[in-house]
């Protein structure tokens, strides 16, 4: 299993101009959160399985070239949109859209209300 950290450039930054970087990004400290918080969910025997990396760029672009052979690709999807509960975010998008393996886009929780208690 590989597990891919994007980190660096905005997925929406891409175009004409100049890709937004943020100036205090430390990749050794980003490399440790990585690692911490694989740790941190897998435990210590299931982190020993997965192989991680942190990839700098458009994130897409360096998830589809990673799923290139791949039985799946699985995504997570923050859902960042306008529509949270409704809309996949666009790097899951992208991704369902074009990699050439199936995709599993997993999402956060949602905590849903029913719209008559919330009348009360």
């Amino acid at each position: 299993m590989h597990l891919i950290k994007h980190v660096g450039n905005l997925p929406w930054a891409y175009g004409w101009s100049a890709p937004a970087v943020d100036p205090t990004f430390d990749r050794t400290i980003a490399e440790q959160g990585l690692v911490n918080q694989v740790h941190q969910v897998l435990g210590e025997s299931g982190a020993a399985k997965v192989r991680k990396r942190l990839v700098e760029g458009n994130p897409v672009a360096a998830l589809l070239r990673e799923a290139e052979g791949a039985k799946a690709l699985v995504v997570g999807s923050r859902g960042m949109g306008g529509f949270r509960r409704t809309l996949l975010g666009s790097v899951s998008q992208q991704c369902a859209m074009h990699a050439t393996c199936p995709v599993v886009v997993v999402r956060g929780t949602v905590e849903v209300t029913d719209a008559a208690t919330q009348a009360e």
